[in-house]
């Protein structure tokens, strides 16, 4: 995944993880970005049911 993002922070990164927004906010700080305009993609599905995330 690193060849496709400048920066990638995970819950093994940080002392809190999700649903803690400590990974988020060490993005934001470490590279001076407004959190307004930053886009985050998550892994979501993991937190799902199956039934919520499959056709």
């Amino acid at each position: 995944m690193g060849r496709h993002f400048a920066d990638v922070v995970t819950g093994d990164d940080v002392a809190n993880g999700k649903p803690a927004p400590d990974g988020y906010r060490r993005i934001v700080t470490e590279h001076a970005l407004d959190p307004k305009s930053a886009l985050v993609i998550e892994d979501v599905a993991c937190l799902l049911p199956p039934q919520a995330w499959m056709p």
